[in-house]
């Protein structure tokens, strides 16, 4: 795949040159063709052919060629899109980048206690956020959320919409049309810390367990909720998978 996307790229950087080769090969295979005796030399047939398939070749060159630069500026225009929208950037600092495992921890830690004494539970009125020193200051749609009790906050809303982001891309990638190297060379950073931070993970099983449970299902279907941005996560981890062997693999053969 790595190779397939470095070829990729290198057709579009050398698109002329491509061509050119491309026209050259062709005219080179009638010629040999016609040499060797696998056709034969009929002017008005064979005229035809010369001018033909060349032209053929750099249709299809160019149609490849057309479709790559649509799906670059597709990612530039929604990579952009996550830059300059302000609601959107920000959700994503204030509710994932700024929560760290350790202040995860904390809200986790708290909710544990509290449900083991039946303080919190399935009667539990929600949205409900934990009381700790980490949301001192936090205004609402900033808090440091549960999954499980932020139903209806603006939190949970905004984080649906970050989410929601990432899980149209995760269709576009499910289906072919974007390579995570593709998807990774502008967003990468940011799929990362998505792909790494506990309460992401958290929030991810969260989604797996609501079809399994039988009255969420029944109520609201049987389709994971945000089921593609999980399918681009998976993709994620297993494309950094693959960077940290090349890189160790370097560093033995130093």
């Amino acid at each position: 795949m790595a190779m397939m996307h470095a070829l990729d790229r290198r057709f579009v950087k050398y698109f002329t040159l491509t061509a050119l080769l491309a026209v050259g090969i062709c005219e080179l295979v009638v010629a040999l063709a016609i040499r060797l005796g696998f056709l034969n030399w009929q002017t008005n047939v064979d005229y035809q052919i010369i001018t033909v398939l060349p032209l053929f070749a750099l249709a299809l060159l160019q149609l490849y060629y057309n479709g790559r630069l649509q799906r670059s500026e597709f990612i530039r225009k929604y990579s952009e899109k996550f830059f300059t929208n302000q609601e959107l950037y920000s959700a994503f600092h204030e509710l994932v980048y700024q929560y760290t495992d350790s202040i995860f921890d904390k809200v986790n830690d708290d909710v544990k206690v509290k449900e083991a004494s039946g303080a919190l539970g399935d009667g539990t009125s929600r949205p409900y956020f934990v009381s700790l020193d980490v949301n001192t200051g936090r205004v609402e749609g900033k808090r440091f959320y549960h999954p499980k009790y932020f139903q209806g906050s603006a939190e949970e809303r905004r984080l649906d919409m970050l989410i929601g982001y990432f899980d149209l891309i995760g269709y576009h990638h499910d289906q072919g049309f974007f390579s995570i190297e593709e998807i990774a060379g502008s967003l990468g950073h940011y799929l990362n810390i998505l792909s790494k931070r506990e309460i992401v993970r958290y929030v991810r099983e969260v989604y797996l367990d609501s079809v399994r449970d039988s009255r969420y299902a029944q109520a609201n279907g049987y389709i994971r909720p945000f089921n593609y941005f999980e399918k681009l996560m998976k993709s994620t981890e297993k494309f950094n998978s693959k960077i940290d062997s090349r890189v160790k693999k370097s560093l033995d053969v130093t």
